[in-house]
């Protein structure tokens, strides 16, 4: 009785709070440069990985700033920079300011 109702509040507070999607940690907000200048515009550097974010809230877009996120690999990749290699592209499910 007991492991079906703890069961049941792990799966309705992962509905609930999203929690149990995406990966969360710590990140850096980055300008990259211009994508028009061979940039790849706003990414996120989480440890020395380097990731395009599908969306970016302009209140967060500000270079070298320290931010918590949840996210999750949205399965494309972003073409950007002169070799047109660009960066893995991502989705943002959570972001704050540290």
């Amino acid at each position: 009785m007991w492991m079906v109702l703890i069961i049941a509040i792990v799966f309705s507070s992962c509905k609930k709070y999203s929690s149990c999607e995406g990966i969360t940690t710590d990140a850096v907000i980055v300008d990259s440069g211009p994508i028009e200048a061979d940039g790849c515009g706003w990414a996120v550097k989480v440890g020395d990985n380097v990731y395009h974010p599908s969306q970016l809230d302009a209140a967060f877009r500000e270079n070298n700033l320290q931010v918590r996120i949840r996210f999750k690999n949205s399965g494309k990749n972003f073409v950007c920079g002169i070799a047109g290699i660009g960066l893995p592209e991502i989705d943002l499910l959570y972001i704050r300011k540290k």
